[in-house]
Parts: structure tokens; C-alpha cells; sequence
């Protein structure tokens, strides 16, 4: 029999079922357990090995095959036999190791109960307790392959699976009606939540799965949102943003959309695809509210992007990031093209470069811009040694030039490599004029690089070609 207290519980959870769609937040106040009261459910209720199925059912006057009896019954194994979530992540050192690992997996169990639940039709007031759910999940997943060490990534892997199911049965929602009245309204932080986990699996590869059903989500948003959504707002394409309409995500929340952009930002960034990458973390941290701490979180593959495009941050924006150690020495050497001093503070912070995955990429796309910043200060220096006559009367000045041995010893002192050679220069010369970085050609029999006229001395701006 069940204890008196548990059936008290049960039946007030029986009348807040009854007016779950009038009172949803009634009701999910009673499921999402405050970790003061787990000491009380624990202290009454039976081992989790203990079937309440029955018993459930009959308190709540339901079937006992009725998915919310299932899930009150794994709520039941959950109170009965792990601590609650908030100590597990918040004190961890004070819990077994032991107590991880098993913690999830019935975690889990309680997640698989509540989607089921979540799936079946009219459950919409389901919604914020399965997020609260899915949260817990992430972290609990991080923890416990934590715990159990070794590389393992099993609590990891299950985590995400459950993610990117939810994000495929909320995307698939056709109801006709906007995007707050379907399970639609779920795709996005469900989808944040399957990032979240590819990246820390490091699987990317599947995001592309989360981000098709993203895309088919806003798609329905569109079409079925009411005519006073397409006033005002501002539309995204990929990270190019134009002011016009943005039906499809308007019925998020910002902080979503920006963990969204985020995401989607570094997802782009890892596929090199600088610019719209830059775009969209660009938008993110606009919109990240300042006092928040993940506005840091957002600046650092920002600024990775920037520094590839030749947007070079201000000093006192790194400085009120706690991003100057990382960046600013490597700023300066880069402004300059001074390929040695940029090469040595890379090497510098690598470690801290590679734990937030962006070594090999600043290391292969930087030196690029640091070879177009060396040869554009080569050229301003040379010009304004040897200034060029004026023209004859009528006649077109030419075009801006440079001959390669002159800059030779330049090049060596800014990469401190004596063994460069004429053929190396030439060699990186061509190599940025065929990506678009420099305008221009080389005469090989002068070794002389010819430049496009024009303010920009044939020298565009990278953000433009890349």
C-alpha cells in the first residue's frame, strides 16, 4: 500500500491533471520535484525495484497502461532511489562516484516516460516539463561520463539520441495554427539542447540532421502564422542579415535564438564557412543580454572569425572580456603581418586554443591575412621611401608595385627565417592572388608584383572575399 502522504500527493496531482490544459503550470509545479522535498518522497516510498503502477493508476483514476501513470512511476523510482539532480551538479565532490553513472540512467528512464507521454496528441502542456527534463539530462549525461572516466561518452550518446528525437517529432507538427498553439513551440530549445550535446561529443556531423528539422519547423511557422506577425522584424539568412521578416522564429524566445545562432555560428565556423559564421555569432552576442556570462562564451569563436576576416577588435573589448592574454599580443602581431611574433603567441595559448576548438583553424585561415597585412605594410613603406613621379600631362600613373627581392629581407625578419627565398615569396604571392586576397598579377621574369589601382592599392578588405 502506499503511504498516505504519496497518496495526498497523487491526488493533488490527479486535480491539477484534470485542468492541465486550463492550469499547465499548476501541474508542472507538482512534477518538477524541489530538491527540499526529495528527502521526504525517499523516506516513504518503496524501493525503485517496487512496481507502483497499479497503485498509481488507481489514486489517479486512470489505466495503468496511461503514459502519465508510467511516468509518475519513474518519477517514483527516481525520488525513491538517487539524490536530487541540483546536488549531483552543484556538489558533486560530496557524492560516491558510484552515484553518477546510475543517477542518469534513471534520469533517462524518467525522460523516455515523458516523451512518450509528450507524443501522444493534446499533451502541449506537457511542454515546460519536459524542458526542464531535458536539461537535467544534458547535465547529468556530462556528469556522469565524468564519473565513470576512461573517455566514456555512453550517458553522452543517450542523451543526445532523446534530444534529436524531440527535435523530430516537434518539428513534424503540421497543426494549422502558429507556432505557440503546436509542439513547434518546442523545436528550438530541443534542438539546442541536440547541439549542445553533438559538440561535446564532438560528432558535427549530425547537426545537420537537427538542423533540417529546425528549417522545416520555421518553415510551418511561416506558413501558418498569423498576417500581424509579417510586420516588422528581422530575417536571417544563413548569418546575412537584412531587415524584412522573421516569421519563423519570432515565436521563440531570445535567449533561444541566440544559443541558436550561437551554435549555428560555430557550426559554420568548423565547415569554414567564415563569413556566415561571423554572422550569425555576430548576432548572437548582440543579443545576449550583457550582464550574462555567455557573452564571453560567444565572443571567443566571434573573434576567431573576426581576426579571419580582418575585423580586428578594439583593445578595451578584450580587456573587459578577459580576453587580452589570449588575443591582444596576437592582434598586434597580426596588424603588422609579423608572421614569427603571430606564430609564437599562437603557440602560446594553444592548449587553451585547441579546448575551445579553434587552433588548427586560426593556424590554417590567419596566416593567410598575416601574409596580405606583411605585403600591404611592404608596399605603404616602400611608397613612401620612393615616392613615384607624378605623370606626364594626359597620362595614366601606373598601377601599384612591388618588386619581390626588394621586400625579401622584409619577409625574412618578419617570419625570422633566413632560409626564405625569392621563389617563396613569389610561391605565397600567387597563392593569395588566386584566393581572391590580393588583386593583382605577378611578372615572374621581373619578379615585380603588379596591383590593382584604386584606394585599396589592391589590397581588399578580407571580409570581402572570403
Amino acid at each position: 500500500m502506499l503511504n498516505e502522504n504519496i497518496v495526498g500527493y497523487l491526488r493533488t496531482v490527479g486535480a491539477a491533471y484534470a485542468s492541465r490544459h486550463a492550469q499547465p503550470a499548476q501541474l508542472a509545479a507538482l512534477l518538477l520535484i524541489q530538491p527540499a522535498h526529495y528527502p521526504h518522497f525517499r523516506a516513504v516510498l518503496p524501493p525503485p525495484t517496487v512496481d507502483l503502477s497499479a497503485q498509481i493508476a488507481a489514486v489517479l483514476a486512470l489505466k495503468k497502461t496511461d503514459r502519465f501513470v508510467a511516468f509518475i512511476a519513474a518519477l517514483f523510482a527516481y525520488l525513491a532511489g538517487h539524490p536530487p539532480p541540483s546536488q549531483l551538479l552543484a556538489r558533486p565532490a560530496l557524492l560516491p562516484r558510484e552515484a553518477f553513472a546510475p543517477a542518469y540512467w534513471a534520469w533517462s528512464e524518467l525522460y523516455a516516460k515523458a516523451f512518450a507521454l509528450y507524443s501522444t496528441p493534446e499533451t502541449l502542456y506537457f511542454g515546460p516539463v519536459l524542458r526542464s527534463l531535458a536539461s537535467t539530462l544534458l547535465a547529468l549525461a556530462s556528469r556522469a561520463d565524468h564519473a565513470v572516466g576512461g573517455g566514456s561518452q555512453k550517458a553522452m550518446m543517450d542523451a543526445a539520441a532523446k534530444l534529436s528525437r524531440t527535435v523530430g517529432l516537434c518539428a513534424i507538427d503540421r497543426t494549422p495554427a502558429p507556432a505557440d498553439e503546436t509542439r513547434r513551440r518546442d523545436t528550438l530549445w530541443a534542438g539546442n539542447g541536440s547541439f549542445a550535446a553533438y559538440f561535446r561529443l564532438n560528432n558535427l556531423r549530425l547537426c545537420d540532421t537537427v538542423l533540417s528539422s529546425l528549417d522545416s519547423a520555421f518553415a510551418l511557422n511561416r506558413q501558418f502564422s498569423p498576417s500581424s506577425l509579417h510586420a516588422s522584424g528581422i530575417a536571417y539568412n544563413d548569418g546575412v542579415s537584412t531587415i524584412g521578416t522573421d516569421v519563423g522564429e519570432a515565436s521563440y524566445s531570445r535567449a533561444d535564438r541566440v544559443t541558436y545562432r550561437y551554435y549555428l555560428g560555430r557550426l559554420r565556423l568548423s565547415q569554414h564557412r567564415i563569413r556566415l559564421a561571423h554572422g550569425q555569432l555576430r548576432w548572437a552576442f548582440d543579443n545576449c543580454v550583457v550582464s550574462s556570462r555567455n557573452k564571453r562564451t560567444i565572443l571567443i569563436p566571434l573573434l576567431v572569425s573576426a581576426l579571419i576576416l580582418g575585423h580586428y577588435p578594439s583593445t578595451p573589448l578584450l580587456r573587459a572580456a578577459g580576453l587580452a592574454p589570449q588575443f591582444e599580443a596576437l592582434l598586434v602581431a597580426l596588424r603588422k603581418g609579423n608572421g614569427a611574433a603571430t606564430m609564437q603567441e599562437l603557440e602560446r595559448w594553444r592548449e587553451w586554443h585547441r579546448a575551445h576548438g579553434n587552433y588548427s583553424l586560426l593556424r590554417e585561415r590567419m596566416m593567410a591575412g598575416c601574409w596580405r597585412n606583411l605585403l600591404r605594410r611592404c608596399l605603404l613603406i616602400t611608397r613612401a621611401a620612393t615616392p613615384a613621379p607624378p605623370p606626364a600631362p594626359g597620362a595614366q600613373s601606373p598601377p601599384p608595385n612591388l618588386s619581390l627581392a626588394s621586400i625579401l629581407p622584409m619577409v625574412r625578419l618578419a617570419w625570422q627565417d633566413n632560409s626564405l627565398e625569392l621563389d617563396d615569396v613569389e610561391c605565397v604571392v600567387v597563392s593569395l592572388i588566386d584566393q581572391g586576397i590580393i588583386k593583382g598579377y605577378v611578372i615572374h621574369k621581373t619578379r615585380r608584383l603588379v596591383l590593382a589601382r584604386g584606394e585599396a592599392l589592391g589590397f581588399p578588405p578580407l571580409g570581402s572575399v572570403r
